[in-house]
């Protein structure tokens, strides 16, 4: 089990060290609302985390020789989000 990673990182795990990863949490809002979710990335995060949900290639571009790719890996995501009456 691991903690909270950003999305660059959970493409990492995926390329190098797991095959399968998941992103499961009963309060949608730590994904989400994280850093990563803001107003200039989050359509490129969602992007990432459907492409390896539906076990695409994503291609992690750098400008050091660490560039690589995602292929083959599969992404469980699982967000709830709780009913605010329940609070």
């Amino acid at each position: 089990m691991r903690g909270v990673d950003t999305p660059e990182n959970l493409a990492r795990v995926l390329s190098h060290e797991l095959p399968a990863a998941g992103v499961v949490t009963a309060e949608a809002g730590i994904v989400l609302g994280a850093h990563g979710m803001g107003q200039d990335s989050i359509m490129r995060n969602l992007a990432q985390l459907s492409i390896l949900w539906d076990g695409g290639v994503l291609d992690v571009g750098r400008r050091t020789p660490s560039s690589f790719k995602v292929h083959g890996a599969r992404l469980v995501v699982g967000l709830q989000i709780p009913d605010e009456s329940i609070r």
